[in-house]
């Protein structure tokens, strides 16, 4: 898929039809020039951080945060990478999300994702992949390939 803003935004629209069509509670999902309301602010390697991911949703126990591009984007995967190694950043995405939906923080995980238009992206040791193929999401796991 080539990539321009307006596919940021189309892959954004069909990836909230597939959240809702498979349970899932959206929390925020925005993509390039939208306006994100829920921030994690956080340390890492002695940087004071805040991030507005572009998607976050729960179902069940799981928590599904990522970012929406055209592309397979490295920073983007590079900013999920720092959530993953700040406690402080899970501890307060887990206490912000079991409040709103009245669950226990200690029992919520945590999945990482990057949602784009590459199908030709290799898969990753560390997130999920939603690859847009134009109708609807392949889905590659960490460290192993396509479902």
């Amino acid at each position: 898929m080539p990539v321009n803003f307006s596919d940021e935004i189309i892959i954004a629209n069909f990836f909230r039809e597939y959240l809702r069509c498979h349970e899932w509670e959206i929390c925020q999902l925005v993509c390039s020039g939208g306006q994100a309301h829920m921030s994690i602010s956080y340390t890492v390697y002695d940087r004071r951080k805040t991030v507005f991911p572009d998607v976050i949703a729960i179902k069940n126990n799981t928590i599904l945060i990522g970012e929406i591009k055209g592309r397979f984007n490295e920073s983007d995967k590079l900013k999920l990478l720092e959530i993953y190694v700040s406690s402080l950043a899970q501890d307060r995405l887990k206490k912000n999300i079991s409040l709103r939906f009245n669950l226990i923080a200690e029992e919520l995980e945590i999945k990482y994702a990057l949602i784009h238009g590459q199908l030709d992206s290799m898969a990753d040791p560390f997130v999920y992949q939603y690859k847009f193929n134009g109708l609807s999401f392949e889905i590659c796991l960490p460290d192993s390939g396509v479902r």
